[in-house]
């Protein structure tokens, strides 16, 4: 487990990075995650995404399974971080709509760990407008505390 709260504030940004291996040329990067802060205390994290054009819906809303996404890389980041795992893959991801994002505003998620066990990471997040402060979205999140993959 991640010892220090600078450590783990280190390892977020580098994760995020636009740059790093995980990000370049990914669908990830393509999100744009700017992180914002994080708590080992309270094993939370907060990550930005400016919603952008391309991820709209007909309706001119950031399509769901966008915002899934955040909600994944999101927590995702987080448990990997603080279980300091190189591959930790989702067990499941439940989201619940609240209300639209537009394009213009920036999604603020907010994940913290319930409960980190041996075998899952069982956390849950909370999608927030930037500009007007409105729940967006919750989410109920888990991953595997291993790093299991397979050699091909």
């Amino acid at each position: 487990m991640v010892k220090d709260q600078k450590t783990m504030w280190d390892k977020l940004c580098g994760a995020l990075d636009p740059d790093g291996f995980d990000m370049r040329n990914s669908f990830n990067g393509r999100l744009e995650p700017h992180p914002v802060g994080c708590s080992l205390e309270e094993m939370t994290s907060e990550i930005e995404y400016p919603i952008l054009e391309w991820e709209l819906n007909q309706a001119g809303q950031v399509h769901g399974g966008i915002l899934c996404t955040m909600f994944d890389i999101s927590a995702g980041s987080l448990a990997k971080i603080v279980n300091e795992l190189e591959f930790n893959p989702t067990v499941s991801l439940n989201v619940r709509f609240i209300r639209p994002a537009m394009h213009g505003d920036t999604a603020v998620i907010k994940t913290v760990i319930e409960s980190n066990g041996r075998t899952l990471v069982n956390m849950s997040g909370r999608a927030f407008s930037k500009n007007s402060g409105k729940l967006l979205a919750t989410a109920a999140v888990t991953f595997i505390n291993t790093d299991n993959r397979r050699n091909q």
